[in-house]
C-alpha cells in the first residue's frame, strides 16, 4: 500500500492558497468584531472599493477590497470555490508566480469593477476568476485546443 499524503500535507502543499484563505477569514473575523461586514460604513473604513474614494487618491483599497467579503455566505463561497481553483494554479505555476498571478487578478478586477460601477463593493471573485482564465490558459497551452480542454478527465 503506497502512502499518500494526509490532508495536512496536501494543504500545507500550496502556502500561499492557505495563505490566501487564512487572511480572508481573519479578516472577516476583525470586520464582524468591529462592526458587520454588511453595513457600508464599515466596509469602507477597513477598505472596500469605492469609485469616488480610489480617484481621491485612495488607490489602495484596489488591493484591500480583495480581502473583505459581504456577509458570511460570501465568504464561505468563495472560500471553497476558490480552493479547488487556486491549487492546481499554485501547483502548476509555483508559489510566487500564483501569489502574483492572484494578486494582480484582483487589483485588475478592482480596477474594472471600480470604471464601470459606482457601488461600494468588496470581495476576492474578481482575483478568482483571474485563477480561472490562467487555468484554462494553461490547460489551452498543454492540450492545444479547447475541444481537448472540454474532454479532459
Amino acid at each position: 500500500m503506497e502512502d499518500r499524503p494526509s490532508w495536512l500535507d496536501r494543504v500545507l502543499a500550496h502556502p500561499v492558497t492557505l495563505l490566501i484563505a487564512v487572511v480572508n477569514v481573519g479578516m472577516f473575523i476583525v470586520v464582524e468584531s468591529n462592526g458587520t461586514s454588511t453595513d457600508k460604513t464599515t466596509l469602507l473604513y477597513f477598505g472596500a472599493l469605492e469609485r469616488s474614494r480610489i480617484w481621491d487618491g485612495q488607490i489602495w483599497r484596489l488591493a484591500t477590497a480583495m480581502i473583505l467579503h459581504i456577509g458570511w455566505g460570501h465568504l464561505a463561497v468563495n472560500t471553497f470555490f476558490m480552493w479547488g481553483w487556486c491549487v492546481p494554479a499554485e501547483r502548476t505555476l509555483g508559489s510566487w508566480r500564483f501569489a502574483l498571478a492572484f494578486v494582480l487578478s484582483g487589483i485588475g478586477a478592482s480596477a474594472v469593477s471600480m470604471l464601470f460601477h459606482d457601488v461600494v463593493s468588496a470581495g476576492s471573485s474578481g482575483a478568482g476568476f483571474g485563477v480561472i482564465g490562467i487555468i484554462l490558459v494553461l490547460f489551452y497551452v498543454r492540450t492545444g485546443n479547447l475541444a481537448a480542454w472540454w474532454a479532459h478527465p
